[in-house]
C-alpha cells in the first residue's frame, strides 16, 4: 500500500492539471450565486466545466471550496470529475483547512463559473444583459452572400440574438442549438413570438454534441461563445 506521502505527491501531480489562480482583488460586484447553485448544471456540463477546469482551480482549492457544501453536491462533482483527479479528490476533501482559505476558493469558483450560472440559473438576466449589447450591423452586411439562402448552424445561440440575424440577412434556415434548458426556453418563445417557427429551430446541445444529420449545415457561426482561452 502507497504511503500517506506518496500518495500526497501523486495528489499534488494530479493537481498540477488545474493550473493555478491569481492572489483574490477586491471585487468589482457581488456575485448572486450559491456553491449549491452547481446543483443546475446537467451532468454533460458539469463534466465538461471540470475536465476544462474553466474554474482555473487545482484540485486543492475545488476540494477547499466544497467544505461545508451538501453531500449531493460533493457527489455529483467527484462523479464527474476527470479520472485522474477522482481518486485524489477524497483525500483533499479530508484535509483541515483554515476558514479563509474556504471562502476564497469558494469566491473564485462562483466568479469563474458566473456567466455559466448565469445561463443555467438566471437566462433572464443574460438576455437582458445582451439586449443592450448590439451586434454591429457591417458584421452580417459583409455575412450576407454567405447567408442568403443556405441553411445555417448557429451554436452556443443563446437567446438567438445572431440566429434571427442570420434571417434578416436572407437565411433560409437555422438550426439554433444551445446547450442551456434556460436560454432555450426563451429562444423558443422568441421564435413562437416572431412567427419564424419554420425558420429558426432550436436545438439542445453544443459543440462536440450536434443533434444533426451529417451534410444538413451550409454554413456554421457561433457568436460570442468562444474567448481567448488557450483551451478553447
Amino acid at each position: 500500500m502507497a504511503s500517506r506521502e506518496q500518495a500526497s505527491r501523486k495528489a499534488a501531480s494530479a493537481a498540477q492539471d488545474w493550473g493555478t489562480i491569481p492572489a483574490p482583488s477586491s471585487p468589482l460586484f457581488e456575485n448572486p450565486f450559491t456553491l449549491e447553485d452547481l446543483l443546475i448544471f446537467d451532468n454533460i456540463t458539469l463534466s465538461r466545466l471540470l475536465e476544462t477546469n474553466e474554474s482555473n482551480l487545482t484540485l486543492a482549492q475545488l476540494a477547499q471550496a466544497l467544505h461545508g457544501a451538501s453531500r449531493l453536491l460533493i457527489d455529483r462533482i467527484e462523479r464527474n470529475l476527470p479520472a485522474r483527479q477522482r481518486s485524489y479528490f477524497p483525500e483533499e476533501l479530508r484535509r483541515s483547512v483554515p476558514k479563509g482559505e474556504i471562502e476564497a476558493a469558494r469566491c473564485a469558483l462562483l466568479d469563474e463559473l458566473f456567466w455559466e450560472l448565469t445561463y443555467w440559473k438566471t437566462p433572464e438576466l443574460y438576455d437582458e444583459l445582451t439586449a443592450g449589447e448590439q451586434l454591429h450591423p457591417g458584421i452580417f452586411q459583409q455575412l450576407e452572400p454567405d447567408l442568403c439562402g443556405k441553411v445555417v448552424l448557429d451554436v452556443g445561440a443563446g437567446s438567438g440574438r445572431a440566429s434571427f440575424e442570420c434571417i434578416r440577412s436572407g437565411a433560409k434556415l437555422v438550426y439554433a442549438v444551445e446547450p442551456s434548458p434556460g436560454l432555450l426556453r426563451i429562444l423558443k418563445r422568441k421564435v413562437q413570438q416572431r412567427g419564424m417557427t419554420d425558420k429558426v429551430l432550436p436545438r439542445q446541445g453544443c459543440f462536440d454534441k450536434l443533434s444533426l444529420e451529417g451534410d444538413s449545415v451550409d454554413i456554421t457561426i457561433s457568436c460570442s461563445a468562444f474567448t481567448a482561452e488557450e483551451k478553447q
